[in-house]
Order: C-alpha cells, then sequence, then structure tokens
C-alpha cells in the first residue's frame, strides 16, 4: 500500500500537504501524453507523489535528441539504471548525467568522434 493511501485512512478526506510530480510529454504534433489514474479513474498527466524513504531530487532521467534522418530518440533511465547515488552534490550528479548523455548520444547515433587539442 502506497503512503498516502495509508495516510488516508488516518485522516480521511482531511487536506493534506503530499508532495509529488508530474511532467508533460508532448509528441511531434504538440499532443499531451495522458494516463488513466487508477485512484480516481481520470485522465491525468504521468507522475506520483512521494512514498516515505524517497527524496526531493528527482530519480529519473530523460535522454533525447532530434536528428534529419529519423524521429526523436528518446529514452528514460531511473538514476538506479544509471549508477547515479541520489545522495551525490548536485554538481556531481550533472557532471555524470552529461558524460552518460555523451555516450548515449554516441551510442544511439552510431558516430565516433575525437576532440584535438592543438597545443601551438
Amino acid at each position: 500500500m502506497n503512503y498516502i493511501k495509508s495516510l488516508r485512512r488516518y485522516v480521511g478526506t482531511s487536506p493534506i500537504i503530499a508532495p509529488g510530480s508530474a511532467i508533460i510529454v508532448l509528441n511531434e504534433k504538440n499532443e499531451i501524453l495522458l494516463q488513466l489514474r487508477s485512484d480516481t479513474d481520470d485522465w491525468g498527466l504521468p507522475g506520483g507523489g512521494m512514498e516515505l524513504g524517497d527524496t526531493l531530487m528527482s530519480k529519473t532521467v530523460t535522454f533525447a535528441v532530434n536528428t534529419k534522418y529519423e524521429d526523436r530518440i528518446q529514452e528514460i533511465f531511473t538514476f538506479e539504471e544509471l549508477g547515479i547515488d541520489e545522495n551525490m552534490h548536485t554538481e556531481e550528479i550533472k557532471k555524470k548525467i552529461d558524460e552518460i548523455f555523451e555516450a548515449w548520444v554516441t551510442s544511439r547515433l552510431n558516430i565516433s568522434y575525437s576532440i584535438i587539442i592543438d597545443k601551438d
């Protein structure tokens, strides 16, 4: 049972403050992705509330790239799948994600590159 449902057993329908998140996903036609909510049987944005033990730091990363040769390439990864410790300093997380994204783009587009530094 999730945290909010468990809490509702004690407080009923009284207002509560419950942190959560949602994401707006648009396709090339600017259509918005909706999901059918299991708790209210309504359509809504993909997302969810925090569970006990979660942190406010986002735990998923979406990599996407547009090319002129094929449709958008996009994948969603969890911090765990990327080997990122959510307790790392924010700047360390950003650096790690940049490094992983660079490798992801290289593999998805099947390209190779090198950086040459002219020391003259």
